[in-house]
């Protein structure tokens, strides 16, 4: 029989000849066999009383009865308590996250305190004697004089060379992700907005706020909790900004807008949003100078490594009076140069129009053998036929001088961010470890992928109220 059932090998689909159906029964019948037998020897083991042994007392039947009882009470016990767990998780996860975010805002309400009132500061000394003036005439001088000024953009973050824009682009379009997408968007877009204005919300009678009253910032005003925003009675129109940004092909500024506070905000320095939230409706350019981030090494060949850049920048947004100030160093002007370096500070929240007049004065005060500069590019407000004196990027390149010359450049795309020196046959851009030739590469790579033109730039090559004269010479470094 053992050998019917592991030897027999019937073949698939209906049967060809009379063996196979003749071994196709046989194996039927050896199988059936075998489990007869195998039953058998089951009964045998169990005993003739197996099934006397299966009953059991009330009293047992009764012990087991709550037995289960007892083991379904303790499961639901359990799921129970692990339902009440889970619930306490939650409720203290989201208690976290509420105190998180709770404190987060009660610190970016504290820090719009402390900028409001470095912002007011700024206003009362340098804006508020000439915004407040009245006139037609001066109110349409005041215009000019703002958007002649409006060609800042936020500054570049990602100065590339040909080859990583090149993968830059491939790596955005090459990426799936819409959010990701409109992040890398969204970096894009802040650099080329130049100018910012706000606009208050716009309430319904009876529904506006309370004006904010001048408090301490240990005052117990400060630590009450500000009102929850589904309490808030709604703006008619929500407060926002407007933006500026250069067309290169139309050389003509278009506004955007409206763009949310909050993304303001997130993007441009606080003194600055506060700065300009002080005065509605009016264009504010936007602040020179911010670091560049990641890797922003100029290519090998274009830097001149025995000219090292004394006063990097580093992290800080100080490109402006840090250039001048290695400059001022290579010239031989050391001690000057420390001076300068020192007052940067000052420089970060201020306009593109007061940061160059405050450099104008502090080379007057600090560096009078070369105080006084030829201003280039910009048309002369006093009037008198005095013409308005032009310098190209040809005239940069060709015509070197040992003066040095502070250019803010406009890139192809209409950036306007960044300021250099240059001096001699060199550039002394702050963002770098060692001074760069002075070349259209080098030119085009500040301006992260093309030079378009010279918006502004001042040469300081004549003394103010001394007979001193610069003492370094003309030098070829390259």
């Amino acid at each position: 029989m053992e050998r019917i059932i592991t030897t027999t090998v019937i073949p698939e689909g209906p049967p060809k000849t009379q063996k196979v159906l003749t071994d196709f029964f046989l194996l039927q019948q050896a199988i059936a066999k075998k489990k007869l037998q195998e039953s058998t020897m089951r009964r045998r083991e169990r005993g003739s009383d197996w099934y006397s042994k299966l009953r059991k007392t009330p009293y047992q039947l009764k012990l087991a009865k709550q037995k289960l009882k007892r083991e379904r009470f303790a499961e639901e016990l359990r799921l129970k308590q692990e339902q009440i767990a889970r619930i306490q998780k939650e409720y203290a996860e989201d208690r976290a996250k509420a105190e998180k975010v709770a404190l987060e805002q009660d610190m970016i309400r504290r820090q719009d305190k402390k900028d409001r009132k470095v912002a007011l500061g700024l206003y009362k000394k340098h804006y508020k004697d000439q915004m407040e003036k009245k006139g037609r005439s001066v109110e349409r001088q005041l215009q000019d004089n703002l958007k002649k000024h409006l060609v800042k953009d936020f500054e570049r973050t990602n100065q590339l060379t040909k080859k990583e824009q090149e993968e830059w682009e491939e790596f955005f379009n090459s990426a799936g992700d819409k959010e990701k997408k409109e992040v890398i968007k969204e970096s894009a877009y802040v650099k080329e907005v130049k100018s910012l204005s706000y606009v208050p919300a716009k309430w319904y009678p009876g529904d506006e706020p309370a004006a904010e009253e001048e408090t301490d910032e240990d005052s117990a005003q400060d630590d009450q909790p500000p009102v929850p925003r589904l309490l808030r009675p709604k703006p008619r129109v929500p407060a926002h900004f407007l933006g500026l940004m250069h067309d290169p092909k139309s050389k003509f500024a278009k506004q955007t807008g409206p763009l949310n506070p909050d993304w303001v905000k997130y993007y441009f320095k606080g003194v600055f949003v506060q700065l300009v939230m002080l005065q509605p409706g009016r264009w504010w350019p936007v602040v020179v100078g911010k670091s560049r981030e990641g890797n922003s090494a100029a290519p090998k060949d274009l830097l001149v490594p025995r000219i090292k850049i004394i006063f990097p920048q580093n992290s800080q947004d100080h490109c402006l009076i840090k250039g001048v100030a290695s400059s001022l160093f290579y010239c031989g002007l050391k001690t000057e140069a420390h001076t300068i370096s020192g007052s940067a500070s000052k420089f970060e929240c201020l306009t593109k129009p007061l940061a160059l007049q405050e450099l104008k004065n502090i080379m007057r005060n600090l560096v009078p053998c070369i105080g006084d500069c030829m201003v280039f590019n910009v048309r002369n407000s006093g009037g008198g036929g005095k013409k308005k004196k032009i310098l190209t990027i040809d005239d940069l390149l060709e015509n070197k001088t040992r003066y040095p010359t502070v250019v803010i450049p406009y890139g192809k795309d209409g950036s306007n961010n960044h300021s250099f020196v240059v001096v001699d046959d060199l550039i002394f851009d702050s963002t770098q470890t060692y001074a760069m030739r002075l070349c259209r590469d080098s030119l085009d790579w500040i301006c992260g992928g093309q030079m378009e033109s010279i918006n502004v730039a001042l040469r300081f090559n004549t003394s103010h109220g001394t007979k001193e004269k610069l003492k370094h010479k003309d030098t070829t470094n390259w």
